[in-house]
């Protein structure tokens, strides 16, 4: 059973034989409901009152005022200085709760059922709003939903492991950004050689290095000198499963520049390695075609005189 009062729990017959609750300060307590000494009998004669000397006649303080209760930590148990906030100890804040044992008044840590002091069980929390048992550490009562003010809150605790782990979740965080950035460079540079492309091949000319000396400066594009014919490779270094992006997108560009259907890119990205070389003319220019898997696709363009 358990002290309306102040929830501490007992057996039945100890309860019985205190006479009720043994915690110190509870009003269960037979200790503090000692009946006051009868007063005199009318038919006693009066007793002359004698003078008590003045310092006799001073109250004693209560016992509870002369030593105050000292707090301390809900962490560790080392005590906490008025007004000190955090424990010099462990670093636990000084607003985290602390369970006293019902019997002596000893500090209890987080989890320990019976005090090491007395032996004294540890007293179960009840819901102050509705009487409800509660579990140890029980945050909100499951009948009502009250917090419960008592429960011991968590204390954040530095964990190394965890900073590490935080720490790489940042690296990843910043290489996917970076990745990010080269990625929109890459399509930014595509921009650009197309526009190169577009505005060089807008000003006439039957000369390749004329039309497209601009792209000849990356490793993937190579034009005759005499300008006769271009050729791009979009796996110049012969890397296995590569494929150069601003290469593959400038041949459909000087695909249309220079006159051939829209349909010969589709032709052109479907030809396997079984089919060999391939090509398609038109009144000025010639493309010859192949593709490997381990070489990329490689276009040739020549002019027809």
């Amino acid at each position: 059973m358990r002290c309306p009062v102040c929830a501490a729990g007992y057996h039945r017959s100890c309860w019985e034989k205190n006479g009720g609750c043994a915690s110190p300060g509870c009003p269960m307590n037979p200790a503090s409901q000692q009946p006051q000494a009868p007063q005199q009998a009318a038919s006693q004669e009066p007793q002359p009152q004698v003078a008590q000397p003045a310092a006799s006649q001073e109250p004693q303080p209560d016992a509870a005022m002369q030593a105050p209760q000292q707090t301390l930590c809900a962490n560790c148990g080392a005590p906490l200085k008025e007004g000190q906030q955090f424990c010099d100890k462990c670093g636990a804040p000084r607003s985290v709760p602390v369970t006293l044992c019902a019997n002596c008044g000893a500090p209890l840590q987080d989890g320990q059922q019976f005090c090491d002091k007395c032996g004294a069980p540890r007293p179960q929390p009840i819901c102050a709003s509705c009487g409800e048992v509660l579990s140890p550490g029980q945050i909100f009562c499951p009948k009502c939903g009250q917090k419960n003010m008592t429960a011991p809150q968590p204390v954040p605790v530095y964990d190394p492991g965890a900073a590490q782990q935080k720490a790489r979740k940042k690296k990843k965080k910043i290489t996917a950004a970076i990745i990010a950035g080269v990625s929109v460079l890459s399509v930014c540079l595509i921009a650009v050689i197309i526009i190169v492309i577009v505005s060089v091949a807008s000003g006439g000319g039957r000369d390749f290095n004329k039309m497209y000396g601009n792209i000849a400066l990356n490793d993937w594009c190579e034009i005759a000198e005499d300008g006769s014919w271009m050729e791009i490779d979009t796996n110049p270094l012969d890397i296995d499963d590569y494929m150069d992006q601003a290469a593959y997108y400038a041949i459909q560009e000087i695909n249309e520049d220079l006159g051939f259907p829209s349909s010969l890119w589709q032709k052109m990205v479907s030809t396997s390695a079984i089919n060999g070389m391939q090509s398609a003319t038109t009144d000025k220019y010639e493309v010859s075609w192949s593709y490997h898997p381990d070489h990329g696709m490689e276009a040739l363009y020549t002019m027809i005189d």
